[in-house]
């Protein structure tokens, strides 16, 4: 038996393998191999002086919940947070085991790093959702590109109809019925006046009267058709904006930063919106990057200050945007708005994927926009003072000077 009991402690010593020998009743270290004293940095002493609650980071009630398990044998793989002598914590998979040790059940555990596997793993999935959301936003751009064509075309139809119906109005024949009552007047003889039947003269009045409401109807509706017309302009135009936008490119070209701004704010901001826009954009030179991506960040930023605009008074709606060039050859794009604040808890999550407090978003739109900022060779961040203060999301890129004239 000491000779088996000797051979048994000399192939665990010399394993590969980093194996702890654990009291199941106190938790305690009983024994470590080489491999151990190595992998947690603690000598042999410093670790049969320990509790394998001193190492595993689990709460104490759930590491005996899982002893019960091993030494019952109901599992006997386990994935556990281990912390080493010097802090640092690491991921480890367990395989354990009761075993009998001079008549006493101890459990045999194996410990296999996998910080580096599991880090792998969460770069994998990271880069299978950055393809996931790059295969998303390809095809919406392809849908987009579609619907704005086909919305296109129907604008143009219902552009030359309004035309028709304004060309109708303006041309119409409703003046030369007061004409016609007018002349009828003025040329009636003095016989006429003495035989004429009262009925006629109740007609003309009637013949007048009707001509003047058709007269005020006329204008009101051709005034209704001009403002409609302006409308539809003013929709082709947004819809020709998001046309020269809504192409999926990666290619880096010469962009106007103010221009890109302006057209984000009409594209997503209307005077329905009642909504107070403040500019100030330092004289920027024209920035070599890639002008989808921007617009993508900028038009996401414009789009959540509006909702938070939405529910607040209509006389407190502002959004102001700052185009600032830094000392540092840097430059930010700032969207500030009065709504309704973000609470302090919620600052160090805004960017997390599928993360938001709208009752209907779907958490990846700031996500999105901090990968594409980085993807730029910058950063988003958000600051806000709390709920009801405001917000204001700063991005910020590095700046490309190009020998053009500058630009406002």
């Amino acid at each position: 038996m000491r000779q088996n009991h000797e051979r048994y402690h000399q192939l665990f010593m010399d394993t590969r393998a980093v194996g702890l020998l654990i009291d199941p009743d106190s938790g305690a270290i009983v024994d470590a191999n080489r491999m151990a004293v190595r992998y947690y940095g603690y000598s042999l002493e410093q670790l049969q002086q320990l509790k394998i609650t001193d190492i595993n980071i689990l709460p104490p009630e759930e590491i005996a919940a899982e002893i019960q398990r091993a030494c019952t044998e109901q599992r006997d793989c386990f994935l556990f947070r281990h912390r080493l002598a010097s802090g640092e914590i690491r991921d480890v998979e367990v395989y354990s085991g009761p075993v009998d040790i001079d008549g006493k059940t101890l459990l045999y555990s194996i410990i296999q790093d996998i910080t580096a596997r599991n880090r792998v793993t969460a770069e994998r999935e990271a880069l299978q959702q950055q393809l996931v959301d790059a295969s998303r936003l390809a095809g919406m751009t392809e849908v987009a590109t579609g619907v704005l064509h086909n919305v296109g075309n129907a604008l143009n139809s219902v552009n030359v109809s309004v035309q028709l119906i304004n060309d109708s109005l303006r041309t119409s024949r409703v003046t030369n019925l007061s004409k016609t009552v007018h002349l009828l007047r003025e040329n009636l003889t003095a016989d006429l006046l003495l035989n004429s039947d009262s009925r006629y003269w109740h007609l003309l009045d009637y013949l007048a009267a009707l001509a003047e409401h058709l007269q005020g109807e006329q204008q009101q509706l051709y005034a209704e058709v001009q403002a409609v017309a302006e409308k539809i302009d003013h929709i082709k135009r947004i819809v020709s904006r998001q046309q020269a936008y809504a192409v999926n490119s990666s290619i880096n070209e010469a962009v106007a930063l103010p221009q890109l701004l302006d057209d984000a704010l009409a594209m997503h901001i209307t005077d329905h919106h009642a909504i107070t826009i403040l500019r100030d954009y330092d004289p920027i030179p024209l920035q070599v990057l890639d002008k989808h991506k921007l617009l993508q960040i900028v038009a996401n930023l414009i789009r959540n200050a509006k909702d938070a605009l939405q529910e607040q008074d209509r006389f407190n709606r502002r959004l102001i945007v700052h185009l600032h060039c830094c000392k540092d050859q840097r430059l930010q794009i700032e969207i500030t708005d009065t709504g309704t604040g973000i609470a302090q808890e919620h600052l160090i999550r805004v960017f997390e994927f599928g993360f938001t407090t709208k009752p209907n978003g779907h958490g990846f739109g700031l996500h999105s926009s901090a990968n594409l900022a980085r993807e730029l060779g910058g950063a988003l961040s958000c600051h806000s003072a709390g709920p009801g203060c405001g917000a204001t999301f700063i991005l910020e890129l590095p700046l490309k000077n190009r020998p053009e004239a500058l630009i406002r």
